[in-house]
């Protein structure tokens, strides 16, 4: 059986998918400019508390992160700006990741931008946080 959070993580990646030629499922690294523009998805932690006694229940939050990656140049906030709103349609329209007996919500949160000028080329990276609320039994 696949554990949770692996389960979020690939749904994720699936939705995304549909919409962008390269989606890796794991941290990001150091990419090419022909590898650009692509997408990150990953779990960045997660919180869980009892709600429950009898039986235990247990409410988890996962932090799901999505990078996105694109070439720093002149069309570089045109295409992020794109692409963010098509990773919140995709998740707004599936807001259980396509996991209906699992994920009970999934909302945005905090969205960080990073500028990398050591590679290649310079490179900016869009990381949009995703709150995914699970519930589990004991």
């Amino acid at each position: 059986m696949t554990h949770a959070l692996t389960s979020i993580r690939q749904a994720a990646v699936a939705l995304l998918q549909a919409r962008f030629q390269r989606v890796y499922a794991h941290r990001t690294a150091i990419v090419k400019a022909q590898q650009m523009p692509c997408v990150f998805v990953y779990v960045n932690g997660r919180r869980s508390s009892k709600i429950g006694l009898s039986p235990p229940m247990y409410q988890h939050t996962v932090n799901l992160a999505v990078v996105l990656c694109v070439q720093d140049n002149e069309n570089a906030e045109y295409l992020i700006n794109q692409m963010l709103g098509e990773v919140e349609t995709l998740f707004a329209q599936s807001s259980d990741l396509a996991i209906p007996n699992l994920v009970q919500s999934l909302e945005p949160t905090a969205l960080s931008i990073e500028q990398d000028d050591t590679g290649e080329i310079n490179t900016l990276y869009y990381q949009q946080n995703f709150n995914v609320v699970y519930f589990s039994g004991d």
